[in-house]
């Protein structure tokens, strides 16, 4: 798909946050149901959000920026939200992503789909207000597969999600995003 293939970046980049899945057309309707918000965390991201993303290509050491809006919705599951983020190309084409993503307070790992991570740090989100979530593992870039760190700050209405990859670990992402409501 060539707008696909001009935000390859972004789909590296995004993939700790929103797993493997490609970006897609951004007409696909949302799939996640809304349910009631008790868990601090989720009520915390969840939200209509807009902002950018800035990404480092490493094959020529430049960084890029685009727009993205994301929402965060509540699910079933305790400690889930829904992500959906819609990218916007320079061209004003929008690509988007989604994916459902969960915290295990108690067993300290950070799910994207799939996948699993170790959480190494967790700090605040008592009561639905500001915190810091970090968690790390491998990620596949270019075929090969990279350690990585990812930082979720919220702090007000403010959602930062830093991406830190390769060894030892250089700027790969960050969302800066501002809640809408």
């Amino acid at each position: 798909m060539k707008t696909a293939a001009r935000l390859a970046g972004a789909t590296i980049l995004a993939g700790a946050v929103l797993g493997a899945a490609g970006l897609a057309p951004a007409s696909a309707p949302a799939r996640a149901a809304a349910a009631p918000i008790q868990d601090p965390f989720v009520a915390a991201l969840t939200g209509e959000w807009a902002g950018t993303l800035e990404y480092a290509n490493f094959s020529d050491d430049t960084r890029a920026e685009i727009d993205v809006r994301a929402t965060i919705e509540a699910v079933p599951e305790p400690g889930a939200v829904a992500m959906r983020l819609i990218f916007v190309e320079p061209n004003g084409e929008e690509m988007e992503d989604r994916q459902v993503v969960r915290l295990d307070r108690e067993q300290r790992t950070y799910q994207v789909g799939d996948e699993e991570f170790a959480v190494s740090l967790l700090d605040g989100f008592d009561a639905g207000t500001d915190g810091v979530l970090i968690w790390a593992g491998e990620v596949r870039e270019n075929r090969v597969m990279e350690p990585f760190q990812q930082t979720l700050t919220v702090s007000g209405d403010e959602l930062t999600i830093l991406k830190e990859t390769r060894e030892p670990l250089r700027f790969r992402n960050v969302f800066r995003l501002r809640r809408l409501r």
